[in-house]
């Protein structure tokens, strides 16, 4: 009798503690259960608080944007309007009208390129996602036509241009015609901008003498030039508002498209700069084929 009772208390035992293992392995699982989905949640929540960071980030830089450009558009558009009022108004004669509407062009040259990066700017990502067209470009040409658009800007400081293509025939360098001409049409217009009047800037596109399968496109000015410090906030890709030797005026959106070019790219580059002395921005583009 004893017996059974003892034997009948050890299998009740073993029921339950049983049945508390069964017990502790579900609080286990559900534990877990629980710490993932935790775990999940914060991931969210530190997500989210990236994606409204980059949205202040980007309300302020709007803000920032629409103030300077408002007055970067209204200044030539206002100059035009008044030339054309003093003209009507007979203040002054056609003669001067002229010689106006020439040095006005200058202004609404740059006004359309700040438009023009606006636009390749606020396509963003949608644009780096499209497949880069590459093919046999003559670039002799490419270059010649930036060079054109440019001309009068550098007439008015009174600067030499000098270019240097060297490319042989049958190369197709790994960046399609749009992003070269963006490149060297903001390299070239921040060159303009920081030269002194009377000075040279120069472009060059050639084969590299040191890497195999690359070109290297230069552009050299011999200008106010950079701070160590400076050039290297210039590396960071920070949009910055900066008056030119003629108090030329932009807010660096056209050097933040360049870096987006050249980060899409992988591409290397160097900037050399010395205070008083000029800036060289150079830019490795590897060739597809030779």
């Amino acid at each position: 009798m004893k017996k059974n009772i003892l034997e009948l208390l050890d299998l009740t035992f073993f029921g339950i503690k049983k049945e508390f293992a069964q017990y502790e392995n579900e609080i286990k699982l559900k534990a877990l259960i629980l710490e993932q989905k935790n775990n999940c949640l914060e991931d969210l929540v530190s997500v989210s608080k990236r994606q409204s960071d980059k949205l202040k980030c980007t309300v302020i830089l709007k803000e920032k944007l629409m103030a300077i450009l408002s007055h970067d558009i209204r200044t030539p558009l206002n100059s035009f309007k008044l030339l054309i009022g003093n003209y009507e108004k007979g203040y002054i004669t056609a003669k001067d009208l002229i010689e106006g509407i020439v040095e006005t062009k200058k202004d609404l040259i740059n006004l359309d390129k700040m438009v023009l990066d606006l636009l390749h700017w606020s396509k963003g990502d949608a644009e780096k996602c499209k497949e880069k067209i590459i093919a046999h470009e003559p670039y002799d040409e490419i270059i010649q036509s930036i060079l054109s658009i440019y001309s009068l800007c550098a007439k008015n400081k009174k600067l030499e241009i000098i270019s240097a293509i060297d490319i042989p025939d049958g190369t197709m360098l790994a960046i399609s015609k749009r992003e070269l001409e963006i490149v060297l049409r903001n390299l070239l217009s921040n060159a303009i901008k920081f030269s002194h009047p009377e000075g040279e800037i120069i472009v060059r596109l050639n084969m590299s003498e040191t890497e195999k399968r690359v070109a290297i496109l230069k552009v050299k000015d011999f200008g106010v030039g950079m701070s160590p410090e400076k050039t290297q906030h210039l590396s960071s890709n920070k949009l910055t508002s900066s008056c030119g030797t003629l108090d030329e005026v932009g807010v660096g959106i056209g050097l933040s498209i360049v870096f987006d070019v050249i980060n899409s790219n992988c591409f290397a580059y160097n900037i050399k700069s010395i205070l008083n002395e000029g800036t060289e921005f150079s830019i490795r583009i590897p060739v597809k084929n030779c």
